[in-house]
């Protein structure tokens, strides 16, 4: 399955129609080829409207784990844990 995403401008109900296609609980949130934010099913649990902006209710802040082949020896990399 390749990966699915919408953009901040669609509207809710765009996303809860993808993740209902797809059996997916959240969408990744994407503008100009970067991730900007997520919008899940629990977002969409307390909305009455879906004819709103995704922008509006999506959650904004999201991190990724860093790659682990930038991080060295003794910096909290397992394969480097020691028993």
């Amino acid at each position: 399955m390749s990966a699915r995403f919408i953009s901040p401008g669609a509207f809710v109900f765009d996303a809860d129609e993808l993740m209902g296609k797809y059996k997916i609980s959240g969408v990744p949130i994407c503008e100009k080829g970067k991730l900007v934010g997520i919008i899940t099913n629990r977002d969409l649990r307390f909305l009455s409207d879906y004819n709103c902006k995704i922008k509006e209710v999506m959650t904004r802040k999201t991190w990724s784990p860093p790659r682990w082949d930038h991080i060295g020896p003794g910096t909290g990399d397992p394969a480097q844990a020691q028993d």
